[in-house]
Formats: C-alpha cells, structure tokens, sequence
C-alpha cells in the first residue's frame, strides 16, 4: 500500500476492493508486486512523479492548506487508487496532477517531464493536457447541445484530426466503453 502523505489526512492509494471481482484483483496485483520476479518485467519509467505539492486557498485568516506536502511515484503501467475522507485534499491533489489548479509550490512530473514547479508552468498546459491527459471529472462537464459522439468527436478535432477520423475514432472509443448504443443520447 503507498502512502500519499501531505495530504489535510494521509490517503491511501491502492485497488478499489469493494466487489468480489475487485478483491480477486487485489490480491493478485499485490502478490505480482511483492513477487521479484515481477519486478524484472514492470516498467519502472515514472509516469507521475510529484515532490511536496502544496495547494493554499485564500490568505490571512481565510487561508485554507488544502493539500501541505504531498509527495508520490507512480510508475507507468501501475493500478492506483485516491481513497480518503471528504476534505483529505484528494480532488486538490488530482486538480494539481491534471494541470487544471496548479499548487502554490512544489514540482510535478508526468513521463518524466517536468511539467510545474509551483505555480509556473514548464510547458504548454492545454497542449500537453489536451496531448497527454485523460481526465474525468466527478460531474459531467460535457456540451449539453452536443450529443455523445460529438462530445468525444471536438477533441479529436481539437488536436488536428479531420472531423470524419475524429467521428470515426470517437464511435470506436464509446463502443470499446460498451456505450456505443448511447452515441446519439446528449
């Protein structure tokens, strides 16, 4: 079990167990882990490396630490989960991670490419999302005029795709998300 410390509460990060299914899968993942042998083959290449994210809101006497310190590895390949209480920092934390809110100090990398110390940037932070970073969000932020391919459909034509490939790629995505039926529902 890893650890994300600096968080307002330690927050664990592991497997999701809640489903007979999932139980399976932890204990198979945790045993792979554990198993040196195991080891040889998992990509060690970090894809999200963060070093004492701190996130403050406000100032003076309305000054909130959501997040103080928060420091984790995640190598490429790697299952984990967020888990915590309500107001531990995890969606601060993610918010930092996604490039959305950055933190007021500290440094995060993704693929090993520095991306923010603090609050600058190091790169271009909607091209880097738009090129490396899947995000979903706990509330649907989607076009409400648009229906679910079309949805899906923008960002591929956003990153240059011809709107034909871009429709074409969205349909394969939904249907390999088992929501293809829904591809008209907005």
């Amino acid at each position: 079990m890893v650890v994300v410390r600096g968080l307002a509460h330690p927050v664990p990060l592991g497997v999701a167990d809640s489903t007979t299914v999932a139980n399976y899968a932890l204990r198979r993942f945790r045993a792979r882990r554990e198993d040196p042998r195991h080891l040889r083959h998992m990509d060690v290449t970090l894809a999200l490396e963060t070093d004492g994210l701190t996130k403050v809101y406000g100032s003076g006497h309305t000054e909130v630490v959501a997040m103080r310190d928060a420091s984790m590895r995640v190598r490429r390949g790697e299952i984990t989960a967020l888990l915590g209480p309500s107001g531990a920092g995890k969606s601060t934390f993610l918010l930092c991670v996604g490039l959305i809110n950055p933190p007021t100090s500290g440094r995060v990398a993704i693929g090993g490419r520095p991306v923010l110390d603090g609050p600058r940037a190091l790169v271009d932070l909607r091209r880097f999302r738009r090129e490396n970073i899947g995000f979903v969000f706990q509330k649907s932020n989607l076009i409400p005029f648009l229906n679910a391919v079309e949805n899906v459909q923008v960002v591929g034509e956003l990153i240059g795709h011809p709107p034909p490939v871009a429709r074409r790629r969205a349909i394969e995505l939904l249907d390999a998300l088992g929501v293809g039926a829904r591809a008209s529902n907005r």
